[in-house]
């Protein structure tokens, strides 16, 4: 587990997974003027598109390609930022079942987010030139009320020339204790809005005055060349109901939305050829269309690409303490995902999008997901033992409404899923910081709603 003492201490730019560089087998990095820009992540050996992240249960890798948050698709989408982050759990392998996702192969990484104090605080960062955060904690009241509430924004322009990025957040977690302060419930909104600009490849020296060797290591193409402009909002609400029956059975129940709203604008001046993704290149998306509106370069120097997912759904789980040796688990996820994706071409800036005349594709799709897991963990000394078991089903189907670049018809394709995934876990303690562990199991994966793009 990655605690709250070393998460407060992270850099003004980290992102939640930069954070994650301090647990052994985890690589992370970004590539725009902020750290929630086009991140990098790999757990090892697992790319970000191969295992889970989540937050209390809820899976936050996109719906369009499973990847995790601020990468792949929707390039600056920020699910949340580090301020807000109490701890992060890593689960390696595939021997806990209880915090995998759909998307889980090489393991999880499990999300807590700052719950409220029961003594009053304030705390206040401001970053010269950045910008700030203000995290509030009411502390409990007579009843044992109490919330935390928080809002903060930076502006970022990294080390390169022409990518700066900006991003604003609100957050409140209010908790209020029910049934004789014998359970709780939760409610979490959080509200992310991230504007930025993405930084495209440049060559080392294979270009004169135009690269990283002549221009040295802050070059980035000037925005009369090339940009890549993106614009996301992520927002999360979640009711969170927490019960404690007796000194042996507890259970928590979890409703969420989460919400993914993405799009790129972008331009490549489509007299330059070795500009990236260059109009008049001969390696240009015309290449592979179904079909084009012209035939002029000119036609296709704006860009835009737009992605948004919603998912709605629920878990429940319930924790049985059958002995002071041995715990039972078992949960049951179900999620509802909505996704939209679609690409355009125009001639000029703020060109209509029309579909069926300059669309690429324009393709909603449904994702469907049940998860049921039952998990069980013996201690014997300095041996734990966690055998579990899961079944997952997940149903998709993908439309393709419009005729488009892509496409020369309208069609509808989807298939459904099934997998058990039994596990195993074996963990010794040799001393305090010192521990064995060996997980075997088998973990399924279902294909990412873009996978169906090009049936």
């Amino acid at each position: 587990m990655i605690g709250r003492n070393v998460i407060k201490h992270a850099g003004p730019i980290s992102s939640i997974q930069s954070i994650l560089n301090s647990s052994p087998s985890v690589e992370a990095f970004s590539f725009g003027g902020s750290g929630l820009v086009r991140t990098h992540l790999s757990f090892r050996g697992f790319n970000g598109g191969q295992f889970g992240e989540t937050l209390d249960g809820v899976p936050l890798n996109g719906l369009f390609n499973g990847g995790v948050t601020n990468s792949a698709s929707q390039r600056n989408a920020t699910a949340f930022v580090t301020p807000l982050v109490e701890s992060v759990n890593v689960y390696r392998g595939v021997n806990d079942p209880a915090h995998t996702s759909i998307d889980s192969l090489g393991g999880s990484v499990a999300y807590h987010l700052l719950d409220p104090a029961f003594k009053r605080s304030f705390g206040m960062v401001y970053n010269a030139g950045s910008g700030g955060d203000a995290i509030f904690n009411t502390g409990a009241n007579a009843a044992g009320v109490r919330a935390v509430v928080g809002t903060g924004t930076g502006y970022y322009r990294g080390f390169q020339n022409n990518v700066p990025d900006w991003n604003h957040y609100i957050y409140g977690n209010l908790i209020v204790p029910v049934f004789r302060h014998s359970g709780f419930l939760r409610f979490i909104y959080n509200d992310d809005r991230n504007n930025g600009y993405v930084p495209h490849d440049v060559p080392n020296d294979a270009i004169p005055g135009a690269s990283i060797a002549t221009n040295g290591i802050a070059f980035q193409w000037p925005v009369n060349q090339t940009y890549s402009y993106n614009v996301a909002h992520t927002n999360l609400d979640l009711v969170d109901f927490v019960k404690q029956w007796s000194p042996e059975v507890a259970t928590r129940l979890t409703f969420f939305r989460y919400l993914t709203d993405y799009s790129r604008s972008s331009y490549t001046d489509p007299t330059i050829s070795y500009l990236p993704n260059s109009p008049s290149a001969p390696t240009f998306a015309q290449g592979w269309m179904n079909g084009t509106i012209s035939s002029n370069p000119a036609d296709f120097a704006y860009h835009l690409y737009h992605n948004s997912d919603q998912r709605l759904g629920f878990v429940a789980r319930s924790t049985f303490y059958t002995s002071s040796k041995n715990t039972l688990k078992f949960g049951w996820q179900y999620v509802h995902g909505h996704e939209e994706s679609a690409e355009y071409w125009g001639p000029t800036l703020g060109f209509v999008p029309q579909n069926t005349y300059n669309d690429a594709w324009y393709q909603p799709g449904n994702r469907n997901s049940i998860v049921q897991y039952a998990e069980d963990t013996y201690r014997a000394g300095k041996l734990l033992v966690e055998p579990g078991l899961r079944f997952d089903s997940v149903t998709t189907q993908s439309l393709t409404p419009y005729v488009g670049y892509f496409y020369s018809q309208t069609f509808s394709v989807g298939n459904s899923y099934a997998f058990f995934e039994p596990s195993l876990g074996l963990r010794y303690r040799f001393a305090k910081n010192l521990v064995a562990y060996l997980g075997t199991g088998t973990a399924f994966k279902p294909p990412e709603i873009s996978a169906y793009y090009n049936d």
